[in-house]
């Protein structure tokens, strides 16, 4: 148990989610740039593009180890469909929220377009 607690993959894991936690917390006080990629200022809230980002890393990480061990393989093909559902919609809310945002910004101020009278 402890030569598995200690296998190169565990510790490698382990360093890359501390070098995230630590390199994002440090810079984030220190970075106004990095501080402008995560956090959306006038809503305060973090950015979507950002979470899809953090998200595309994590499954590209996991099809790099995968390519090297076969269970993880093996686990990522029994859950291919549900990677690529949660992906795409996670894209795809993204997507209809900036297209909202984008629709209130024309100056309709959100109502919903007037329908045009049918022809006579």
């Amino acid at each position: 148990m402890i030569k598995e607690l200690f296998s190169a993959s565990h510790v490698v894991t382990v360093f890359v989610v501390f070098f995230f936690a630590f390199g994002i917390g440090f810079f984030f006080k220190r970075s106004g740039l990095l501080r402008a990629i995560i956090v959306d200022e006038e809503q305060k809230t973090i950015r979507g593009s950002f979470i899809n980002f953090i998200f595309t890393v994590m499954v590209a990480i996991l099809i790099g180890i995968g390519a090297f061990r076969n269970g993880v393989a093996e686990n990522l093909m029994k859950m291919e469909t549900l990677i690529i559902g949660v992906y795409a919609a996670s894209f795809g809310i993204y997507s209809l929220k900036q297209g909202y945002a984008a629709y209130l910004k024309k100056g309709n101020g959100g109502t919903i377009p007037p329908v045009t009278p049918p022809p006579q």
